[in-house]
């Protein structure tokens, strides 16, 4: 039906006498589609995600595929404007003409792909994402009181060794960052006495306490990587706020302490969702100038689920860790910054389905005696 209507069209346009000059122009933009439309094809085959065409359109692919397109076509104008009139019996040029104006074309061709090309690199996704610390803390580590003894540390109810394999899991299913396992105690007395006293006053004492050790950390090592600290530790002094994880920045905290009334989702779904999501978080702070925690006017009481869109809540949490919802935002943002790769990992690990299926279950199962939900 398509076809046809469009064949009537040209038809029409043919036999209309302004048909000579806009044929050039009805050529360029039937070519500019069909180059659009192979590098949408393109990039679901090659990275294997599924784009949706209002997402590939918002894209930096789709701008970077359309400023090549437009310096081909400008070179191509540049280089053979003028010499068709040549070729239909005017005049030739004087010997002596011909190569400074040869040189002006080739200088504007170099002026024009140099430009495409700085354009393309300012559009290009960050490529190099860092490694995420985590470190497990010991029961009242965070707290301002005195550090817990020299035992390993444990987060009641959990499974230390299982988590670690979780971890483990995270890194062989895909290659966009890493997280590293740091087994050293956290304690206070690793930091300085000014910070600490601060940090033991502060309203969020283990955000401020994981700050500082990063702070420290990056003074003797700037290769240092972001951190997260797992621990079993309320997160405010303040009664029913910050219930599961603070961010800022490179450094996050995530607590099993509001979690230890939950069935379901279990404690390492819980884990494993927001160890994703302090990863991607570090890596937008970090190198896309951060992810909107709460909605741009403010209003903290209407959510609609995307993984960024709000601090976590209590009513609400559950359902987020089910759903794993990343927004249209949320995508466009990912996309961007990093690329379709890393977009398609972060969206198929929040889903959790990795961690629902054998053979990650099973081994759950029968080597750590932990269950996981269908």
């Amino acid at each position: 039906m398509l076809d046809k209507v469009w064949e009537t069209v040209l038809d029409y346009l043919k036999r209309t006498p302004y048909w000579s000059r806009i044929e050039p122009w009805t050529l360029a933009a039937f070519l500019y589609a069909g180059v659009i439309v192979c590098a949408f094809q393109y990039v679901q085959w090659r990275y294997g995600v599924t784009l949706s065409i209002p997402l590939f359109l918002r894209s930096y692919l789709f701008k970077q595929t359309s400023i090549g397109y437009v310096a081909v076509l400008a070179s191509w104008i540049v280089l053979t404007y003028g010499l068709m009139k040549a070729r239909k019996g005017d005049a030739p040029a004087p010997p002596q003409k011909k190569k400074p104006r040869m040189t002006v074309r080739i200088t504007c061709i170099v002026l024009i792909l140099a430009t495409a090309l700085f354009l393309l690199q300012r559009l290009a996704p960050h490529a190099n994402v860092s490694s995420i610390r985590v470190m497990f803390a010991s029961q009242d580590a965070l707290v301002p009181v005195e550090p817990a003894g020299a035992e390993a540390p444990k987060l009641p109810g959990l499974n230390r060794e299982a988590m670690i394999y979780l971890v483990f899991v995270l890194n062989r299913l895909q290659r966009a960052w890493h997280f590293e396992i740091d087994f050293k105690r956290v304690q206070w007395s690793g930091l300085r006495q000014d910070a600490e006293q601060r940090c033991q006053q502060d309203e969020r004492p283990s955000l401020c306490f994981a700050q500082e050790y990063l702070v420290k950390q990056r003074a003797t090592d700037q290769s240092f990587p972001p951190l997260v600290l797992v621990s079993a530790d309320p997160l405010s002094r303040v009664q029913d706020r910050d219930l599961f994880w603070l961010h800022e920045g490179a450094a996050s905290v995530i607590s099993t302490y509001d979690w230890k009334d939950y069935t379901a989702p279990t404690l390492y779904e819980y884990l494993a969702y927001t160890l994703i999501v302090q990863g991607v978080l570090t890596h937008l702070d970090t190198q896309c100038g951060g992810a909107a925690a709460v909605r741009p006017d403010g209003d903290r009481d209407v959510i609609y689920g995307n993984v960024f869109e709000y601090y976590p809540r209590r009513d609400a949490f559950k359902a987020a860790i089910l759903s794993g919802h990343l927004g249209v935002d949320d995508e466009a943002r990912l996309l961007n910054c990093f690329g379709p790769e890393y977009l398609d990992t972060t969206a198929r690990l929040l889903k959790l389905d990795w961690l629902r299926t054998d053979p990650v279950k099973s081994d759950l199962e029968k080597v750590y005696g932990v269950e996981i939900g269908e």
